[in-house]
């Protein structure tokens, strides 16, 4: 027999169906949730990694809903805004591009220009193995390179930590 739950069609708007002060509890019990989490912190209870762990599978499985979701939304989105209590759900169109994968022309020039970038990383990597810098008139650290041209260094930065989450396997 199939034990799988048998959810209703809204035919209605879900406000019609669900009472929205039903809704608006459930979304301060989880408010108030990210709340003791949060507070736990701050007084020692939790460790931060406990807490970005949990936010994380949260956050996981919210991406997974909207995925699964998308276009369904994006379809019953077209003529008018979605709204429910204090909340507002719209869509905005995706900002054009252009894609040149198909212009061999374009594509030799940013093979050029990832081999001139390949040639600069290697020369501020080379900082730390005393490659000889020099310094242009305006004090501008530079190198020299194999075709014997000087050229500006590029400045080394880090982007932002980030968090991943990953399901334990259960044989561990």
């Amino acid at each position: 027999m199939n034990s799988q739950k048998k959810y209703p069609k809204f035919d209605k708007p879900i406000e019609d169906q669900l009472p929205e002060n039903d809704v608006m509890i459930k979304l301060a019990t989880t408010n108030t949730f990210f709340d003791i989490m949060d507070e736990g912190v701050e007084i020692g209870r939790f460790s931060a990694a406990f807490v970005s762990l949990v936010y994380k599978a949260f956050q996981k499985r919210i991406d997974e809903g909207l995925k699964k979701h998308k276009s369904l939304t994006h379809d019953q989105l077209i003529e008018n805004d979605f709204t429910f209590g204090k909340y507002k759900l719209s869509k905005r169109n995706g900002a054009k591009y252009y894609d040149f994968s198909n212009c061999p022309d374009i594509l030799q020039k940013e093979k050029e220009l990832a081999n001139l970038k390949s040639k600069h990383k290697a020369a501020i990597d080379g900082i730390d193995k005393n490659t000889q810098l020099i310094q242009d008139d305006n004090m501008i650290p530079c190198w020299i390179d194999s075709d014997g041209e000087i050229k500006h260094l590029g400045v080394l930065k880090y982007r932002s930590d980030s968090l991943i989450l990953e399901k334990k396997d259960e044989n561990q």
